[in-house]
């Protein structure tokens, strides 16, 4: 069993108390940080401020850029093996999981997470990444309702336009937990997903922002960074509200 925390949105102050529990799982006073950020095509940026507010508390940090240097196997692993805790960034989901099958990284990871080496945690595409499928807006390149996602599983799915926003589902991730995964659940197209997951062969699990899915110590429930936060499961074409533990 590993650690995972797999937060569903937010900023990285609201979702600050999420990572400080991620920290803490780590059991080091003055963790290893290591950022991928693949679904942001390795955003500057996003990586500066995750530096600064990891660094504030007390961390060291480090990226994996995958798409902006020439890494090598070895240096890959060099890096993996440096973390005690790493945080996938948000952004495209189908592409950061296409990047990573070219470097094996979805493999390492996995591995990370069978042996318990590091905490795996992320935000919104890097929380849907460890689950089975997730529900993504990185569907903008596809034209029609219906698309065929043969750069990850080939299998058909359907896509919905909201305001020119297009969700679909996202298949083929790493699978560590048997869910199909909706982040950002309190924000508006994210409800296409209740009719999406009908459609699917997962069962469903959707999150509001500035919450997680926690696996530690073989068990699995959510935290909560606000108040009032919810979380929900589908199953058998139910709909159940969680048990959400606030902070």
């Amino acid at each position: 069993m590993g650690r995972v925390v797999a937060i569903s949105g937010g900023d990285l102050l609201t979702t600050e108390k999420l990572n400080l529990y991620a920290l803490k799982l780590s059991q080091n006073e003055s963790p290893h940080v290591l950022f991928i950020g693949t679904a942001s095509m390795d955003s500057e940026g996003y990586f500066e401020g995750i530096r600064a507010a990891f660094e504030k508390l007390n961390c060291s940090v480090r990226e994996l850029p995958l798409t902006r240097e020439e890494l090598d196997q070895a240096e890959i692993d060099v890096r993996l093996e440096w973390a005690d805790v790493i945080y996938v960034g948000g952004g495209d989901t189908r592409t950061m999981i296409k990047i990573w099958k070219q470097y094996s990284l979805d493999k390492k990871l996995k591995e990370i997470y069978e042996n318990d080496t590091a905490v795996l945690t992320g935000l919104s595409a890097g929380a849907i990444c460890w689950f089975m499928a997730g529900h993504s807006d990185s569907f903008s390149d596809v034209d029609e309702r219906e698309c065929s996602v043969v750069d990850v599983d080939e299998r058909e799915c359907s896509v919905v336009d909201v305001k020119g926003i297009k969700y679909g589902i996202v298949d083929g991730m790493l699978g560590l937990f048997p869910y199909c995964f909706c982040p950002h659940y309190n924000e508006e197209g994210r409800e296409t997903f209740d009719s999406m997951i009908t459609d699917t062969r997962y069962d469903g699990l959707a999150l509001e922002n500035e919450t997680a899915f926690v696996e530690a110590s073989g068990e699995h429930f959510i935290i909560g960074a606000r108040d009032g936060a919810q979380a929900w499961s589908f199953s058998n074409s139910k709909k159940r509200k969680l048990e959400v533990r606030y902070l």
